[in-house]
């Protein structure tokens, strides 16, 4: 059976697919990943059919706009306006190749940032199983808790009723606000291409409801209960986690500062842009020194300084999570939920420093289960807080009991397995036998 995988984000939207796409592949599916052309060389590394969407992602934002997006100086509507000025450029060969992707497959999964591509035309017109996907838990509203990207107004254990309203509300504001300013130019899009009839003045959200069909939230349970207003085709699975390629070798350089001292800290902000990256750069090497530790900064899509900063700091554009987080003694990061989950997964403390969209979200949920330091937003980033961060991370004896623990919960969930087993239940394919799902991921 062929399946298409659409996604489109930053790298941390397209590892978990790509390792659900090898699970997938792994039982006998013939996968197709369908994402943005800068992700080519990730996707072919670890040997998986590629169908590119003919947009640079990573370069949309490294544009003025994109920048802005991030911006931690701006409010969520500013930054949002910033994002729908990047969709609207983007759009149309979205939903162009996507379309032609998905006309050679039979069945789909898409990631949260493709449901209006394939909510526009791939379901009403293919008639193929599909299947919904995240990272977080925001497919589907509920009054447990608001969108990742919404300020909660009282603790996840609230349930009072204008709390329960006000979560839910949320979740329809957001949908509106992605799909107003992009409604013109999908219906356009579908009337000369397609043939198709314009979508309600509402989107097709309410369509998707009544589908009811299998939506996969890769998170683990215990970081976020299930919420007992979810209908039971929403799931939560686990984490999918996407493991170094079985070729990769660290750099004797690297392996040469690991042996040379005592572990470090690492230093990722993942895809995140700063406008001014060298200012938090500058704070976290004053902290580093200060607290007199060794680091490693990875400098991602550039958010971080890429020159060698100090002897006692390495610098790396990227180093697989896998293989290095359990060689060190804790991660500063952007509270991003692969950078989070990758922490977690190897048992040491997160020091998070929230920029933008869903990062306070995770920063404040690892704070509150005792396997994080207290976030500093990076609005209120100075030395002194980080220092009292990196020291509480690494001399907190219950913080450092706490993600241990975490560390096996984690490890025994087996995420993976439980997205397939979901899949394979909808898809009804006549496949081999089955995988022990309690081995994937591990």
């Amino acid at each position: 059976m062929r399946i298409a995988i659409v996604t489109i984000g930053t790298r941390g939207d397209i590892q978990p697919f790509l390792a659900l796409a090898l699970a997938l592949e792994q039982i006998g599916y013939t996968v197709t990943i369908v994402t943005t052309v800068d992700y080519e060389p990730l996707v072919k590394r670890y040997g998986l059919q590629l169908w590119p969407i003919q947009v640079d992602f990573q370069r949309c934002f490294q544009t003025e706009a994109g920048r802005a997006v991030m911006d931690p100086g701006y409010n969520l509507i500013h930054s949002l306006r910033q994002l729908n000025q990047i969709a609207q450029a983007i759009i149309e060969p979205c939903l162009r190749d996507s379309w032609a992707a998905c006309q050679q497959a039979e069945a789909v999964i898409y990631g949260a940032s493709a449901v209006l591509l394939t909510m526009a035309h791939i379901e009403p017109l293919l008639n193929i199983p599909c299947l919904r996907a995240r990272m977080q838990p925001a497919f589907h509203p509920t009054g447990a808790f608001p969108p990742p990207t919404v300020p909660a107004i009282a603790s996840m254990s609230n349930t009072s009723w204008p709390v329960r309203v006000y979560n839910r509300s949320m979740y329809r504001l957001l949908e509106q606000l992605f799909w107003q300013p992009l409604r013109a130019k999908i219906n356009a899009w579908r009337a000369e291409q397609l043939n198709l009839p314009p979508l309600p003045l509402l989107g097709p959200y309410q369509t998707y409801q009544q589908q009811r069909l299998p939506s996969l939230h890769a998170y683990s349970s215990r970081l976020f209960h299930r919420p007992v207003d979810w209908p039971d085709w929403q799931h939560v699975t686990g984490f999918w986690f996407l493991d170094a390629p079985p070729d990769w070798q660290p750099p004797s350089d690297l392996l040469d500062f690991l042996t040379a001292g005592p572990p470090p800290v690492v230093v990722s902000f993942g895809s995140t842009l700063f406008r001014q990256g060298h200012d938090i750069g500058s704070i976290i090497v004053q902290a580093i020194a200060q607290t007199k530790q060794r680091a490693i900064f990875l400098s991602g899509w550039g958010g971080l300084p890429q020159k060698q900063l100090a002897d006692a700091i390495f610098n790396s554009q990227s180093i697989p999570y896998d293989w290095l987080f359990p060689r060190v003694k804790a991660v500063i990061h952007h509270g991003g939920a692969g950078t989070a989950a990758a922490a977690l997964r190897a048992g040491i403390p997160s020091i998070t420093i929230p920029v933008f969209a869903d990062h306070p979200f995770w920063a404040r949920r690892l704070a509150d289960l005792g396997l994080a330091t207290a976030p500093i937003p990076r609005t209120r980033l100075t030395v002194a807080r980080l220092v009292a961060a990196i020291e509480t991370a690494i001399q907190n004896r219950v913080l450092h009991d706490n993600v241990a623990r975490f560390k096996s919960i984690i490890r025994a969930e087996a995420g993976l397995g439980q997205a397939v087993e979901i899949i394979q239940a909808h898809l009804k394919p006549q496949l081999s036998p089955q995988l022990r799902w309690a081995q994937i991921g591990d």
